[in-house]
């Protein structure tokens, strides 16, 4: 049956996919928060005059829409999500505020500095603030470069290799990790015709 046949080309072809895989990169993680995080550094503050995934801006304005849909504008630091290569050739960036970890609720922060808290990614060299990816906000790229030449908008930190594939792993297991058994069961014996 060709959908099988497709299912199973995908989950081939996209093996972070594979829950045994999504199963190792927790497991890694969890090792990795057990580390003594100051010996495993993931910040830097070498400086290109590019916007690259990962580079953590400041003065970012993101907006928050309250419950009664009034909004209000908020600068903050932000992680900036898009692909560096999209980034480029895309209209638009994808920025994930960066939230001050003392107004978080204290029954979470230590699993937020232990990064087991997939939605959140928290970097110990900056021990104030930590991204939320359930905030991520698309900025047009015209408006975050000509601030960011403008200088009102600065690079604070950039990610060193281990930085950067800490943010893959916390990337992938926030976004592309499958859904349980029971709703791909759902999905699977579920069709419009």
């Amino acid at each position: 049956m060709l959908s099988d046949d497709f299912i199973e080309f995908v989950k081939k072809l996209f093996p972070n996919i594979d829950p045994y895989v999504e199963k190792q990169t927790r497991e890694s993680l969890k090792q990795f928060a057990s580390l003594n995080n100051t010996s495993v550094p993931m910040l830097t503050t070498f400086s290109e005059n590019e916007i690259n995934q990962g580079d953590i801006l400041t003065n970012i304005p993101f907006y928050r829409i309250g419950d009664d849909g009034d909004y209000e504008t908020v600068a903050t630091s932000g992680i900036v999500i898009s692909n560096s290569c999209d980034i480029e050739n895309d209209d638009n960036i994808l920025i994930a505020p960066m939230l001050d970890l003392g107004q978080m609720d204290p029954k979470v922060i230590e699993g937020i500095k232990k990064n087991i808290i997939y939605g959140k990614i928290y970097f110990p060299e900056n021990n104030k603030y930590v991204g939320d990816f359930s905030l991520i906000q698309t900025f047009p790229k015209k408006l975050i470069l000509d601030a960011f030449y403008e200088n009102k908008i600065k690079k604070e930190y950039s990610l060193n290799l281990i930085g950067f594939y800490f943010l893959i792993c916390k990337l992938t297991i926030h976004f592309l990790r499958p859904e349980n058994e029971g709703v791909q069961l759902e999905r699977k014996s579920k069709t419009l015709c």
